[in-house]
């Protein structure tokens, strides 16, 4: 009887694969023979399911925002708490957090190399901008295009507390508290 294999499986293994080459010898270090001895499979299952490296490294870019954006949906609670837990994912905290702001920076110095890498990766943006400016929007009922400004600048700053934390310029408690504090901010905007 012939062998059931969850496709989906299969990919999500080699795509970790990817990231732990990524994480460990930069992005420039990706090959499909290290994907390969990463994941303990042949090269050629590798290719079975990827054509080239590119390919795999887009579906790195895509299964990556699928994870942020399964972590940030798990989150319930009002439009500040949400808004909070979606800026601070990005701000690592832990030693698998600092892993996962690496490999993403990698894909962003990778990205401009590939025209639709930097399509991926610019998606990936605007959907955690449109999100959080629907959240602004809900927190502070501005009208939709300053929402989007603030998102950004939200989104902006968070960004650029989590390359802080990563320099260790500043701590990650530290980063969290001031996201939390500039959420708290939108909140009181609203009430005044």
């Amino acid at each position: 009887m012939p062998r059931v294999v969850d496709q989906e499986q299969r990919r999500r293994e080699i795509t970790h694969a990817l990231w732990l080459v990524i994480a460990t010898d930069g992005i420039d270090a990706v090959s499909l023979r290290r994907v390969a001895e990463a994941a303990g499979v042949s090269i050629g299952r590798i290719q079975h399911y990827f054509a080239d490296k590119d390919a795999l490294l887009l579906h790195g870019i895509a299964e990556f925002a699928a994870a942020a954006r399964r972590a940030y949906e798990s989150v319930e609670g009002d439009a500040a708490e949400r808004l909070t837990r979606l800026l601070t994912q990005r701000i690592p905290t832990t030693q698998t957090g600092r892993t996962a702001v690496a490999i993403w920076h990698s894909y962003l110095g990778w990205a401009p190399r590939r025209t639709e890498a930097v399509a991926a990766v610019r998606d990936a943006v605007a959907a955690g901008d449109r999100l959080a400016a629907e959240l602004v929007s809900e927190l502070t009922g501005l009208p939709p295009a300053r929402a989007r400004e603030r998102a950004r600048w939200l989104t902006s700053a968070a960004d650029g507390l989590a390359q802080r934390v990563m320099l260790g310029t500043v701590s990650g408690r530290t980063a969290i508290a001031q996201v939390r504090s500039a959420v708290a901010g939108l909140g009181q905007q609203r009430a005044g």
